[in-house]
């Protein structure tokens, strides 16, 4: 086998495939920067519970960190569908490339 002409033939197949990866790319980032927020919310909430005893800005804050929460989950499910199409487009050409068969008889 040759590693050369393999990493060739998948560079190739994930070219066609740039708007999709920089979409996955996008929301790899945006899954992160839910991850780093969440704790944050969740240290404003507890500071301003020990600070305040009004409950306006309590129940916002907690309405805002679930509504991180659920979105970090949506985020989650859309990477996983997302990474799961990108692949099987890719193994799917690969599979039926004749440059795939060129490379397994030389």
């Amino acid at each position: 086998m040759n590693l050369r002409a393999d990493l060739g033939l998948l560079n190739t197949s994930l070219k066609k495939e740039k708007k999709g990866l920089a979409f996955l790319f996008f929301l790899c980032l945006l899954n992160v920067i839910l991850q780093l927020l969440g704790p944050a919310v969740l240290g404003a909430f507890s500071q301003r519970s020990v600070r305040e005893l009004a409950h306006g800005g309590l129940y916002a804050l907690a309405k805002l960190f679930l509504f991180l929460s659920l979105a970090w989950e949506g985020i989650q499910v859309l990477c996983a569908l997302w990474t799961q199409n990108i692949g099987w487009r890719t193994t799917n050409h690969l599979r039926f490339s004749p440059r795939r068969f060129e490379t397994m008889c030389s």
